[in-house]
């Protein structure tokens, strides 16, 4: 008795064949599914840093309102995916720029985004005196209203 294989005309032909048929499916449907999940990260990435960028704008007019001297700690997380990152988030401006009063954000990809910290009007800037920018990472911020002698502004810093 042999236990040899029996290989009809159908059997050579169809492996290959359906190794083609596999590949040129995954060839046609891949780029759907990559424009997919772009747009979900995208989306999510843009999703996060409104909400940080809010997070970061509310924490500063409760500190603006409560006076000088007053102050909070933050923390933030700036994340990306496999498809989508977190470019940035401005805090402030310099003293005489037109984003002192300002939140700003980008997701790579996206336009930038603009925040503006009003009702009251909250100037903030970095302890240099410029925005303070956050890339993709953890932070835990610093956010303290000081005085100055043209009025009180918000100080964002970075601990540690």
């Amino acid at each position: 008795m042999s236990h040899r294989r029996r290989f009809d005309r159908n059997g050579l032909e169809g492996m290959p064949l359906k190794l083609t048929i596999v590949a040129i499916t995954l060839a046609i449907s891949s780029p759907i599914i990559y424009i997919g999940l772009s747009t979900y990260e995208k989306s999510k990435v843009e999703a996060q840093l409104r909400g940080e960028a809010s997070a970061i704008a509310d924490m500063a007019k409760l500190v603006y309102t409560g006076g000088n001297g007053n102050e909070q700690q933050l923390k933030v997380k700036l994340s990306g995916g496999v498809t989508a990152h977190a470019d940035y988030i401005l805090v402030g401006d310099s003293n005489n720029g037109n984003y002192t009063s300002c939140v700003r954000y980008k997701a790579k990809g996206l336009p930038e985004q603009v925040m503006l910290v009003s009702q009251p009007n909250v100037p903030m800037r970095s302890p240099d005196g410029m925005a303070l920018k956050l890339m993709e990472g953890k932070y835990d911020l610093m956010i303290e209203c000081k005085s100055a002698g043209n009025g009180d502004y918000v100080e964002v810093r970075i601990l540690g």
